[in-house]
């Protein structure tokens, strides 16, 4: 199952989750000294994370983060607990849509991750 099949299938979000977006996108982990401790880097970059990558599934503002650039999105939660969230990007004349809805979708952070993880891969695609 690949990482938006288990993200679609997830009940709410968790660290393992935030762990394999992370890795998706170029983050590491390394040890950071003799003691065996562990730090989290970004890719291209020598700024550590000690409390490991940002809480994608969890944190709005850190799903955010991964919507692709000039894209736009929304995200909505109904009366009865339900997310569902979009991400538009612009093609040549025409709006295109990417969207995450599903009557599991429980945390709006979760929803938004999906939509713009699909923009993301529709993109590089």
């Amino acid at each position: 199952m690949d990482l938006i099949e288990r993200l679609q299938n997830a009940a709410e979000g968790e660290w393992r989750l935030d762990y394999e977006i992370a890795r998706s996108l170029g983050w590491y982990e390394a040890e950071v000294s003799e003691h065996g401790e562990i730090a989290w880097f970004k890719p291209d970059s020598k700024i550590q994370q000690l409390s490991g990558p940002p809480h994608y599934t969890t944190s709005l503002d850190a799903a955010l983060t991964l919507v692709p650039e000039g894209c736009g999105w929304k995200v909505q939660r109904n009366l009865n607990g339900d997310c569902w969230a979009v991400v538009q990007r612009q093609d040549a004349n025409r709006r295109i849509d990417i969207w995450a809805e599903s009557d599991m979708l429980k945390t709006p952070a979760l929803a938004l991750c999906i939509a713009a993880m699909k923009a993301s891969e529709e993109a590089d695609g």
